[in-house]
């Protein structure tokens, strides 16, 4: 939820606030979607950037999660580990022709 002063913004950003709101007209609008998974502040369901996954985050950990740049992932040990495998094996391979 973006702030604007000390007042949250009514108006949801995300479609499954505007879906809600939409078809419960009623009812109090809604301008979040649920807790933030990391800190508990309001914030709107997504689909994580780099995981099959959705997720609820508010807007500071959204812009976190989504900042350009590098990542490091658990996962990524595995390549390394495939790659450096990978190499022993090829050296081992070349050493005996060289």
């Amino acid at each position: 939820m973006t702030m604007t002063g000390d007042a949250p913004m009514t108006q949801p950003r995300c479609g499954y606030c505007e879906d809600w709101n939409r078809q419960h007209p009623n009812e109090a609008p809604r301008t979040s979607c649920g807790a933030c998974d990391s800190c508990g502040a309001p914030g709107h369901f997504g689909a994580h950037p780099r995981r099959p996954a959705s997720i609820c985050l508010c807007e500071e950990h959204w812009a976190e999660l989504t900042a350009p740049g590098y990542r490091f992932e658990l996962y990524h040990l595995v390549y390394l580990f495939v790659l450096l495998t990978f190499a022993a094996i090829a050296y081992s391979f070349a050493a005996k022709w060289f």
